[in-house]
């Protein structure tokens, strides 16, 4: 699935909806049975919840919320998946605590800032270099020379 997405890790959501949904026709997929049509409706609805009151938050999170959160490390309806979006940790009573988002976006950030980085590191030697390099001319002064006075 990621290859179609160019290399970007789908949402929870969307792996679930791959998962458990099948081609009724030219293009068409339907989700299958009851459970799966609810689960995607709360996740529709949360969404939009958020959405409207201005909240930005992670999709993987509002899957997780959905579902119920972890049970023994698993994720419901992900499979092996989960491990790639959440933290296991059966020490954790805690469901929030052990989300992370993606993997593939928190890199991303990451490399995001560094090329930032280096770009201003960049800029800044490059300007100490015209700095050197294009110094304004000074003329050398001339040395003064006495001549000395054998005649006297």
């Amino acid at each position: 699935m990621a290859k179609k997405k160019d290399g970007i890790l789908p949402t929870t959501a969307e792996v679930y909806e791959s998962t458990h949904s099948v081609c009724v026709g030219n293009d068409e997929v339907e989700l299958m049975g009851d459970k799966s049509q609810k689960v995607m409706g709360e996740y529709m609805e949360k969404l939009e919840e958020y959405k409207n009151k201005g909240i930005e938050i992670n999709p993987d999170k509002v899957y997780l919320e959905v579902v119920g959160g972890q049970k023994k490390g698993k994720v419901y309806g992900l499979g092996s998946a989960s491990q790639m979006y959440y933290k296991s940790d059966p020490t954790s009573q805690s469901t929030s605590s052990s989300s992370t988002p993606s993997m593939i976006s928190q890199l991303s950030s990451q490399v995001e800032e560094l090329k930032k980085m280096a770009e201003e590191n960049h800029n800044k030697e490059m300007a100490s270099l015209v700095k050197q390099v294009y110094r304004p001319y000074k003329p050398p002064t001339p040395a003064v020379t006495r001549s000395r006075d054998t005649t006297k």
